[in-house]
């Protein structure tokens, strides 16, 4: 007696599957190709984002570094500017007539 019932279920089942099975197949794929195709997506965005993150990061060292160098630059100055005016006091001055190589002020 319980067989009847399964049975029953079962061809009925297979006879529906039989005649609506393109129908079937149709929407399987349909769905397996959207799961398929938001999958990429999502793993596209995912990848976008790390390239993304990763060359942000790259930016703010290299931020970092143009204001470790501008700090550098900056400390420098008064020692570049000591260093300069001691050059030009060590020049040699032009005696009336003499040619040093430098151009002179008249």
């Amino acid at each position: 007696m319980t067989w009847g019932p399964a049975l029953f279920i079962t061809v009925i089942g297979g006879v529906l599957a039989a005649y609506y099975r393109d129908e079937i197949m149709r929407i399987l794929t349909k769905n397996a190709s959207e799961a398929i195709a938001a999958q990429v997506v999502k793993d596209a965005l995912s990848s976008f984002r790390t390239s993304l993150q990763t060359l942000l990061n790259e930016i703010g060292r290299v931020d970092s570094r143009i204001d470790l160098l501008q700090q550098r630059v900056d400390s420098l100055e008064p020692q570049k500017n000591a260093s300069l005016k001691v050059q030009c006091e060590s020049l040699p001055s032009a005696q009336d007539g003499e040619n040093t190589g430098f151009l002179t002020k008249e």
